[in-house]
């Protein structure tokens, strides 16, 4: 069998042509590489973004979450402090004690502080509780005067249309607390989607810089992988070229 013998000029070609291979298809590799790590962080970018929009999102339906909770509590404040002002005014209907017309006046005061707060938000509805309570205190008072005066019947009279008026307060106040309530379950809606939506674009993000550490790493072993075919080609050129 004869035996393939080449000439120093023709080693030198083939090793030329064999690094200039390897130098090729390293690049090529590399810059398809580094353009796909391009297109990683550009929608990375764009991830990022989106997130920051969803937690700007999320802030906002958890402002409107507190102002619908506190909303909420206003309105059972109120019509707490109906309740109690109705209890003292009939206690005192009843007892005709100092201490229940004192704390009949203190539960209408703080009736009153609360629906100037609530007015801001619930104009009409408030002006409508407005004076269905003070109707209603007017004639538990004067109910009192009548029984005072042992005149029963009027006294029976004006707490039947007080009564009436309380109703009022109660129909008002049930709307708003209806109202409110449902605003608490929307708003608690959003919230929970919201987070959500943030726990989503951070998996999103954090598998898209996963990807990116990824790529870099293989960049890396691709590199050291040529350096090294580089340096074995360089050794096995040279001894070649010793041997002949």
């Amino acid at each position: 069998m004869s035996k393939i013998s080449l000439t120093i000029a023709n080693k030198i070609k083939v090793a030329s042509i064999c690094f200039a291979a390897l130098v090729t298809f390293a690049l090529l590799y590399l810059t398809l590489s580094i353009g796909n790590n391009s297109e990683i962080s550009v929608q990375q970018q764009q991830l990022v973004n989106s997130q920051i929009s969803t937690i700007d999102h999320q802030s906002t339906s958890l402002e409107r979450q507190s102002k619908s909770l506190l909303q909420l509590k206003l309105i059972n404040n109120i019509n707490m402090q109906f309740s109690e002002m109705r209890f003292w005014l009939y206690d005192l209907a009843v007892s005709w004690l100092n201490e229940s017309e004192a704390n009949a006046e203190k539960a209408n005061e703080t009736l009153q502080e609360l629906l100037n707060e609530l007015g801001n938000s619930h104009p009409e509805i408030t002006q409508s509780i407005r004076s269905s309570s003070e109707v209603f205190y007017d004639k538990m008072i004067e109910a009192v005067d009548a029984y005072v005066e042992e005149n029963r019947v009027l006294g029976n009279s004006l707490v039947a249309n007080a009564r009436s008026s309380a109703l009022a307060v109660d129909s008002d106040l049930r709307a708003l607390l209806i109202e409110a309530q449902e605003s608490v379950n929307t708003v608690n809606a959003e919230v929970d989607s919201a987070g959500q939506n943030v726990a989503q674009s951070a998996s999103d993000v954090n598998a898209s810089a996963d990807q990116i550490v990824s790529n870099n790493s293989t960049l890396t072993l691709a590199a050291i992988t040529a350096l090294c075919a580089v340096i074995l080609l360089s050794i096995i050129f040279c001894f070649s070229l010793l041997r002949a």
